[in-house]
């Protein structure tokens, strides 16, 4: 879990300006996208911090929710064309 959230943090846009984020014209909305990421982000952090242990489901919950906010992120231009970070982490 600790992999896959440092993978959202590094490949994705979270804490980025809502300016930076908020194009007008999108697919999807990414500062709505972005703001729910981020907030399972920190809440998952905080949880590890606390100790507590995140079963095989929550994990692939999590990924499943980057993998598609990574694509409406990438759709909307807000990142260059790649491979889903989180496909790579859980490899």
């Amino acid at each position: 879990m600790q992999q896959l959230l440092c993978a959202i943090r590094e490949q994705l846009p979270v804490g980025a300006p809502e300016a930076d984020l908020c194009q007008k014209i999108c697919i999807g909305c990414p500062k709505k996208l972005m703001s729910y990421l981020e907030q399972e982000v920190n809440d998952w952090q905080r949880a590890l911090d606390d100790g507590e242990t995140p079963k095989l489901g929550d994990i692939r919950q999590l990924a499943r929710a980057a993998r598609k906010i990574h694509a409406v992120i990438e759709k909307n231009g807000l990142l260059m064309p790649q491979r889903s970070p989180v496909s790579r982490t859980l490899e």
